[in-house]
């Protein structure tokens, strides 16, 4: 395009005073050097992966790679108070068109559970293998104060969300919900439906279905800097036990399935 403007330009001024010409020239020679030193986004439509390892994982990224221009500059085991060191480095890389993908909170609220973890073995021994020695009677009531803690948590991660989703600057976010780890929907989860079976509780607070809620709520309604929603794919309510290759990655069937979700969103808001 710029070549174009300098034919343009210097054939439109062929009959003009040389000392106008060679001023414009002159003009358009800075023009292209402050061009060199300062280059325009592209407006090429690309993927920066941030957050933690459900997105840093070289098999996921590979799934992404395939189908988009994708920089990944996400970290296993990072938690919210990190993404703002990654969002420094994409910085250059994200334009008006950039799609961003953001997991993070699962690694905030997985240190707030171990905290929480002698509290629910008191209660739900068979957590650990240990048999229930016989029944203890109706325990309505007893989870107020873990129910307590975790919507802290969860309103922790919320807030920090919406402070790093206002830092980045394109309009084209997509935040995961972080999946239910495998410990949860294979043992805290069955232990409680079988409290519930047996009428030691009434009102189950840990249903998968109510945990996954609880997740989606943390994450839905935000909005990026410039007031845009933000878009959410929710793992939580998507991801089964067998799709993890451990207690909280996801297998190859995982990983597929948060790559479909993401490519059905983009193609839903006609970013692709």
């Amino acid at each position: 395009m710029i070549l174009v403007l300098a034919i343009t330009i210097v054939h439109s001024g062929e009959n003009q005073n040389p000392c106008l010409q060679a001023e414009t020239m002159q003009n358009l020679r800075e023009a292209m050097q402050n061009l060199r030193v300062n280059p325009p986004p592209s407006d090429e439509t690309n993927m920066i992966l941030l957050g933690d390892s459900i997105l840093d994982d070289n098999a996921t990224l590979q799934l992404f790679k395939e189908e988009f221009p994708t920089r990944n500059f996400s970290m296993g085991g990072a938690v919210t108070t990190q993404v703002p060191n990654q969002i420094a480095q994409a910085m250059d890389n994200i334009n008006q068109n950039t799609i961003v993908v953001l997991s993070v909170g699962g690694n905030n609220i997985g240190r707030g559970l171990i905290q929480l973890g002698p509290q629910l073995l008191q209660i739900a021994p068979q957590l650990i293998g240990m048999p229930q020695q016989q029944p203890i009677g109706n325990m309505d009531g007893k989870f107020i104060s873990i129910e307590t803690s975790l919507a802290g948590l969860l309103a922790d991660v919320r807030e920090e969300v919406a402070n790093l989703l206002f830092s980045i600057p394109t309009n084209r976010i997509i935040l995961l919900t972080f999946p239910i780890p495998q410990l949860l929907q294979t043992m805290l989860i069955p232990a409680f439906q079988s409290m519930e079976q047996q009428g030691q509780i009434k009102e189950n607070p840990f249903t998968r279905e109510k945990i996954s809620e609880m997740i989606l709520n943390t994450y839905r309604g935000h909005a990026t800097g410039s007031g845009a929603p933000v878009e959410v794919v929710h793992l939580s309510s998507e991801l089964t036990p067998e799709m993890f290759r451990d207690m909280v990655h996801p297998n190859d069937q995982g990983r597929e399935m948060i790559f479909d979700l993401v490519a059905a969103k983009m193609v839903e808001k006609d970013w692709c």
